[in-house]
């Protein structure tokens, strides 16, 4: 769907209320939404794409967790309950499927797996694997597994994309290791 006459900007709010209930569900995936829709939007800007539609799908990407017994198709679901724009619903509906047919999809799955990884390396085992080698491997491994072949994301873009992802997180390590 065309992206042009919405405006998303009202779903980028983190303090929207539907996010305040995920964060009172399940904090975890509240943090993890919010560093996806922040580092996904500036990955986003690198190659010219909508960065508040990128944005807000990362914020949402896990908002059917707010639901009792919810799937992993539940996060579009509750998009269209509370009538966001078809866009945004369409972006959601590619991710919980895993059919990716948009490049703004495409970042969000890399987005997600590269900060999921992330999180284990550095909250979890405190390993010193480089940035550049958690990028490198959720990028390959999407590549490989051939998870964004349909979304038109050329192999410049994913160079474009892997490039800002590492200066992103390693301004994160850097205010890790400043706190």
């Amino acid at each position: 769907p065309p992206t042009e006459e919405f405006d998303f900007t009202p779903y980028c709010n983190e303090k929207a209320e539907l996010l305040m209930e995920l964060r009172a569900k399940n904090k975890s995936a509240y943090a993890q939404s919010v560093l996806v829709g922040k580092l996904a939007a500036e990955t986003a800007k690198t190659i010219g794409l909508n960065a508040n539609l990128t944005k807000a799908a990362g914020l949402y990407k896990l908002i059917g967790k707010i639901k009792e017994n919810s799937n992993e198709f539940s996060s579009a679901e509750v998009a269209k309950e509370h009538n966001f724009p078809e866009p945004l619903v369409y972006l959601l509906e590619q991710l919980n499927h895993h059919i990716i047919e948009q490049k703004e999809a495409a970042i969000l799955l890399i987005t997600d797996g590269v900060i999921s990884y992330y999180s284990v390396v550095r909250n979890i085992q405190k390993s010193s694997i480089s940035v550049e080698k958690i990028v490198d491997s959720i990028v390959s491994k999407k590549i490989f597994q051939g998870e964004f072949n349909e979304s038109g994301l050329s192999v410049q873009e994913c160079f474009l994309l892997r490039e800002k992802l590492i200066k992103l997180l390693q301004n994160q390590d850097k205010k890790q290791a400043a706190k």
